[in-house]
């Protein structure tokens, strides 16, 4: 069982299908691209952890899974508490799932991490500021794909983006926190039976709006021994401080003065192509294992990358509707390219990472090269609106 049909979740239903399963996709009504792949699909409200227990049950599924989004974990937790399956608990997933709870739970296990507070009002926010300085960061903690989330440089913006940031909550808190200035970075990685089977530091490509947002990946991620080693021990104390087994983890990080600090972890395979460059960089496909992994077989993953890796998401600042669409042709180097716009449909400016009108797979032997042929092919993409 796969719940979601949309752009995040349609490479793993096209596997799923492939690999054999019967796939029964969940979700709401609308115009979901994977839903039309599925074996079934069923209307069901994929936050009622009750209601998809109940289609889990009925059709006495071996595993249920998602990727890309920490929304409906919870429910794959509660399904798999319920019915025995392999995956993460309900426990562990509601903890990753709210980033108030998450914190608590960092600092309370030794996770180095940005000092936060629970915040109610404008005025409490105004205090932390004072007393930590700016700049400071609002966070709803019960979104992701970077919505909800601000960095604020003075009193004058901190009353703006409050109501701002606020709107994007079904809770009447969120949390502020000190701004840890430095190098955005993150990792994938793999839990089963407590033991890490791998972990795969990646770099980060940043679109700077109201926060920065991750709009690529590169692997590679080449840096000394030390940094591995302080990455290996913060992703461990996450994984303790969580309660998180047998499931992807998806890892977020800052560096600052050589040293690991760690924004957020999910605990599930994470968005942007992330899966994808997961796959280029070791010749393997990652969609797969974690659908293997999710019915309960037990698949080795190899230690030793095969490529660089490239992946991006495409984005545009026309809005309006599609008039022309421009496409540079496509190296030997190219995965993957796809584009979801179509002449006559509506694009909006890119803000967030539920804006994005495609994506860009890469893989070769040189991580440069590959930079180089990124930067040539975006120039050569172009989309005109009226």
């Amino acid at each position: 069982m796969i719940l979601g049909g949309g752009y995040y979740q349609l490479p793993l239903i096209k596997k799923s299908v492939d690999l054999g399963y019967y796939t029964i996709v969940c979700g709401i009504k609308g115009n979901y691209p994977g839903y039309k792949y599925a074996d079934l699909w069923l209307e069901v409200d994929t936050f009622n952890k009750e209601a998809v227990l109940s289609v889990a049950q009925k059709y006495k599924i071996d595993g249920i899974l998602l990727c890309g989004t920490d929304a409906c974990m919870p429910t794959i937790g509660y399904v798999c508490d319920k019915m025995h399956l392999t995956g993460p608990s309900e426990e562990s997933t509601v903890a990753a799932s709210n980033k108030a709870e998450m914190k608590k739970r960092f600092v309370a296990n030794g996770v180095r991490t940005a000092y936060y507070q629970k915040i109610f009002s404008v005025a409490e926010a105004e205090q932390f500021a004072q007393q930590h300085k700016y700049p400071v960061v609002l966070k709803v903690v019960d979104a992701s794909g970077s919505k909800g989330i601000a960095i604020v440089h003075n009193e004058k913006e901190l009353s703006e983006e409050y109501g701002l940031v606020k709107r994007e909550t079904k809770l009447d808190y969120i949390i502020i926190e000190e701004f840890v200035k430095g190098e955005e970075f993150g990792a994938q990685a793999f839990v089963r039976n407590g033991k890490l089977t791998f972990v795969m530091p990646h770099g980060d490509v940043t679109y700077h709006g109201l926060t920065n947002v991750p709009v690529g990946h590169y692997a590679p991620y080449e840096r000394t021994n030390e940094l591995r080693n302080d990455i290996m021990e913060q992703l461990a104390l996450c994984v303790k401080a969580l309660g998180i087994n047998n499931t992807a983890i998806n890892a977020d990080f800052i560096l600052k003065d050589d040293k690991v600090y760690v924004l957020e972890i999910g605990a599930r395979a994470g968005a942007t192509c992330l899966p994808e460059l997961v796959s280029c960089h070791y010749d393997v496909d990652y969609y797969e294992y974690l659908l293997r992994m999710c019915v309960g077989e037990n698949m080795s993953f190899p230690q030793e990358p095969q490529n660089a890796s490239w992946v991006e998401t495409l984005q545009t600042q026309q809005n309006g509707v599609v008039k022309s669409i421009e496409i540079p042709e496509m190296p030997k180097e190219v995965h993957e390219f796809c584009l979801y716009p179509q002449v006559g449909d509506v694009v909006r400016p890119f803000r967030n990472a539920y804006d994005r009108i495609g994506t860009l797979v890469m893989k070769g032997k040189n991580l440069n090269e590959l930079k180089v042929l990124r930067d040539r092919l975006l120039e050569g993409f172009k989309i005109t609106t009226r």
